[in-house]
């Protein structure tokens, strides 16, 4: 839904035509539309690098911050759906189930629908959505990944944390 703001005419005091400031309504009208445009950019995306690289992979079968990770201090904003969107890569073609979730460090609790998984069975990358959630108040967050079979096939991921 776009925001704008309400367009309202603008008179001269009394109506008359002679009294109070005469108001061009060309410039007013270009005004209203530098306000619209800049409020259309509030509901744009927001995109958040959590971190993580291709081409370092972990071994372990539990939750690991995410190599090359970030810790970001994000303020929920009301009405916005955020969701983890990853990449996920396999160090070999055998099949692993990679697994990553968004984790509250002030909190220190699992955000909601963060964590998600993804089977692999090559070495070609993968993207991943998890499911919609929200954040309140301001919070350090990081994310956390895994692969199912350790040393056997690592994983890495490269995270973004998207609101819309």
């Amino acid at each position: 839904m776009a925001v704008t703001i309400a367009r309202t005419a603008w008179t001269d005091d009394d109506g008359s035509g002679t009294t109070g400031a005469i108001i061009n309504n060309a410039v007013k009208t270009g005004l209203y539309d530098q306000i619209d445009g800049a409020l259309g950019q509030v509901g744009a995306q927001i995109d958040f690098d959590m971190g993580g690289d291709l081409s370092i992979f972990v071994s372990d079968t539990g939750y690991v911050d995410i190599p090359n990770r970030v810790q970001r201090s994000i303020i929920g904003v009301t009405g916005v759906t955020y969701f983890l969107e990853v990449e996920f890569i396999a160090e070999t073609a055998s099949a692993v189930t990679a697994y990553a979730q968004l984790y509250n460090v002030t909190g220190a609790a699992v955000v909601g629908s963060s964590p998600m998984s993804q089977a692999l069975s090559s070495t070609t990358s993968v993207r991943a959505v998890s499911g919609g959630f929200s954040l309140s108040g301001t919070a350090t967050y990081k994310v956390q990944i895994y692969g199912t079979t350790g040393a056997g096939n690592k994983v890495a991921a490269k995270v973004t944390l998207v609101g819309r």
